[in-house]
């Protein structure tokens, strides 16, 4: 007599063996950019009172480099007008003498000029340096700045040249070409 444990053993779900199919998403529907809907949503928008934001007057707004004359032409100092002005500093610039890294120190001054070349005010450092020598540089700098003037500048570029910020940077003022 055959024991139950002989009869081969039944599957339970044979079903459950492959996983059930899920059913294909549909296409993407293929958009087309209709403008319309852009100005349907912007209408939606709610106004804030229906006031216009103000406009900064344009004594407050920030200042921005000058790359241009007011009639649309292009203006720009040339690279021998630059030259000039980093030779003519050079020569009456003369570089701490220091310690450890005292070549590398780099000492930015802000100025402001009259339309004849010479100095409005007092020139500001514009950066500053955990250096010991900083302050030593930053004084040269300022020397140098003063004993130059007034700069033979075309009055022409005027909007260009009366603020500026001058880089003092031994590797730089005093390199050929």
């Amino acid at each position: 007599e055959p024991k139950d444990a002989e009869k081969p053993a039944k599957p339970a779900k044979e079903a459950a063996a492959d996983p059930p199919k899920k059913p294909k998403p549909p296409a993407p529907k293929k958009r087309v950019f209709n403008p319309d809907n852009i100005a349907a949503l912007l209408n939606k928008i709610p106004d804030a009172d229906n006031e216009p934001k103000p406009v900064e007057p344009a004594d407050e707004a920030p200042k921005k480099k000058v790359h241009g004359q007011s009639n649309g032409t292009d203006m720009a100092m040339s690279v021998n007008e630059i030259d000039a002005l980093r030779a003519r500093i050079a020569d009456c610039w003369t570089p701490p003498p220091g310690g450890l890294g005292a070549d590398q120190i780099v000492v930015k001054l802000r100025l402001q000029l009259n339309e004849d070349g010479t100095l409005v005010g007092y020139p500001t450092v514009a950066n500053s340096g955990s250096s010991p020598f900083f302050q030593a540089a930053a004084d040269s700098a300022v020397r140098a700045v003063y004993q130059c003037q007034p700069y033979a500048l075309p009055k022409a570029k005027f909007a260009l040249w009366r603020d500026m910020i001058l880089n003092f940077d031994p590797s730089e003022m005093y390199r050929n070409g």
